[in-house]
């Protein structure tokens, strides 16, 4: 499940961005696939607004890495 990042609590930014890692074989399929969905255009517009990149995969997995030993040093 992704989480919905709060502002006052920095640890719940890991925890979106770690959900968000372990969930990116289902992302990459929405994304590749949204077309062949029943969607409004809305819908698939909005989707592409969101679609990663393999760049931006790569800084939320970079991200992950530094901001796990302070997700355990302070949970």
């Amino acid at each position: 499940m992704i989480r919905i990042d709060c502002k006052t609590r920095w640890n719940s930014t890991f925890l979106l961005i770690e959900a968000t890692i372990e969930c990116k074989q289902v992302l990459m399929k929405l994304f590749s696939e949204k077309r062949s969905f029943n969607l409004r255009s809305e819908q698939v517009n909005r989707l592409i607004t969101v679609e990663l990149n393999n760049d931006e995969w790569d800084f939320l997995s970079s991200l992950r890495f530094v901001l796990n030993p302070f997700y355990h040093a302070t949970k």
